[in-house]
């Protein structure tokens, strides 16, 4: 473990982000930047930690960060596999599941950046949600610090009632067909793979609805091109469903848009304003 030299990473990898391209604000006048790339206190906000521990990392001191927090940096930095790795290492951590699964690419981060207005999300193999933007979190709740056993969206829909309830119920088929085929691909395109696989069993296991569709084999008209959200402050909310595979890292990048003057767009703006306050956490098992 080597916190100096860590420290001196992350102020390069800091100082190397342009603030505009991650939508925050160049003010003129007193207060101006006195630094060409993030601030310490916006690379903590994007990383979930306190600008005080931050500032601590990058002074070489404080307490040794956990596997966590280096994922939530190197988010937070967008950095490339190499110099992901190059953190760990320092830190003295082997990388979370022994590959590149849990990394998301800093270009779909990016994009995700430019999806401040819409619900963003993106999702590994197994449907574990690796990262979320603020308006998903505030439709959906967080759905990343509960990671782990029943962490997984898939697995919330079909065993956990209070985060199914988020969905309107006259959409529960279509979002369970959708759901199922993902997890279907996964394991027929990484069969050597067992996460997808380690997935299927507990899901068969423990929902039989799961298992019922499951069993139907190849599921077609499966394709999920709205879906009707149920918010406990602004009701129902019908929004369009897009989603884009990344094959390369094996994660699906997952939006939900409104047409301009819409009553969801509203909705939207809406809940952009309330924020996380209006949705009580997601804890699996609720």
């Amino acid at each position: 473990m080597n916190l100096r030299q860590l420290g001196e990473i992350l102020k390069a990898h800091r100082e190397r982000i342009p603030p505009g391209a991650l939508g925050f604000p160049l003010k003129a006048g007193p207060d101006r930047r006195r630094v060409s790339g993030l601030r310490r206190d916006e690379v903590a906000r994007l990383a979930g930690i306190s600008r005080d521990y931050y500032s601590s990392l990058e002074q070489g001191r404080g307490a040794r960060p956990s596997a966590a927090t280096l994922a939530g940096l190197s988010r937070a930095l967008r950095l490339e596999w190499a110099q992901r790795a190059e953190l760990f290492d320092l830190a003295g951590h082997p990388l979370p599941g022994g590959g590149g699964l849990q990394h998301v690419q800093p270009g779909v981060l990016f994009l995700m950046d430019r999806m401040s207005a819409w619900p963003a999300l993106v999702l590994d193999e197994a449907g574990e949600v690796l990262v979320q933007n603020e308006l998903a979190t505030a439709l959906l709740g967080d759905l990343v610090s509960g990671r782990g056993a029943r962490g997984g969206i898939v697995e919330r829909f079909f065993t956990d009632p209070a985060f199914r309830g988020r969905f309107a119920q006259a959409g529960h088929e279509a979002v369970a067909q959708f759901l199922a085929v993902m997890v279907r691909r996964s394991q027929s395109s990484w069969p050597a793979d067992g996460s997808a696989a380690g997935a299927v069993a507990r899901l068969v296991a423990a929902s039989p609805e799961f298992a019922r569709l499951w069993s139907a084999g190849r599921l077609e008209q499966a394709g999920l091109t709205s879906v009707e959200f149920a918010h406990p402050s602004l009701g129902p909310i019908t929004l369009s469903c897009s989603c884009m595979l990344t094959p390369r890292m094996r994660q699906w990048l997952v939006w939900f848009t409104a047409a301009p003057g819409s009553v969801a767009a509203d909705q939207l703006a809406l809940l952009e304003v309330m924020g996380i306050q209006s949705m009580p956490p997601s804890q699996p098992g609720c």
